[in-house]
Order: C-alpha cells, then sequence, then structure tokens
C-alpha cells in the first residue's frame, strides 16, 4: 500500500464530527492491519515499539 490520503475540513465540518463512545474492535483491527502492512522504513516512530512487538507475537 502507498499513497497519501489527505482529508480537509472546513469549520462546518468539524462542527458535525462526533466521536464515539467506546472502541470498535473491528475498526481497531483493520487498522492495526493496515499500520502492520508499512513497510519498516516508513512506519511512524511512534507506532514502531507497537509493531515490532506484535508482528513478533503474530509470527513467532
Amino acid at each position: 500500500m502507498s499513497g497519501t490520503l489527505r482529508i480537509h475540513f472546513t469549520d462546518t465540518d468539524f462542527r458535525l464530527v462526533q466521536l464515539a463512545g467506546t472502541l470498535d474492535p473491528v475498526w481497531e483491527a483493520i487498522l492495526a492491519l493496515h499500520v502492520s502492512d508499512i513497510p519498516a522504513s516508513e512506519d511512524p516512530l511512534q507506532l514502531r515499539a507497537w509493531r515490532n512487538r506484535t508482528l513478533r507475537n503474530v509470527t513467532g
């Protein structure tokens, strides 16, 4: 996967955004799969420890 997704919000958009009150396990799994598919060289610094630990657990 490559490329960049840019989402531009207007002031009106921000007023209409609602945040979920709880976590969604399916969405969390989808995001985790996406992050694990990013090449290590492009991995965000904040996620490296999580990614390394998760991949070790999954492949180990």
